[in-house]
């Protein structure tokens, strides 16, 4: 499953502003959300804690030491996960 979109990206010049731990836990919440909008036929409330607690703090982590604030922002404004993907190569 392709749940930890930004998983293992290399940091960016503009780190520094991402240290927001609130904004990296909205962009975990949102990830989780667009995965399951693609899903059918399944309980959204349980399959939205298993995979909250799936990228748990590990995501938030990641998020704060290794994305830059424009990819944290173009991932927060996606609206698919291919969009979120997306995000990543926009900004390399």
């Amino acid at each position: 499953m392709a749940l930890v979109v930004f998983g293992g990206c290399a940091a960016t010049g503009d780190n520094a502003s991402v240290k927001d731990r609130v904004k990296c836990e909205s962009l975990r919440d949102h990830i989780v959300e667009l995965r399951l909008a693609q899903a059918t036929n399944v309980d959204r409330a349980s399959h939205r804690a298993a995979m909250r607690k799936a990228l748990g703090d590990t995501f938030v982590t990641d998020c704060q030491t290794k994305l830059g604030a424009s990819e944290v922002d173009c991932a927060l404004n996606a609206t698919d996960t291919a969009a979120a993907v997306a995000c990543k190569a926009a900004t390399e």
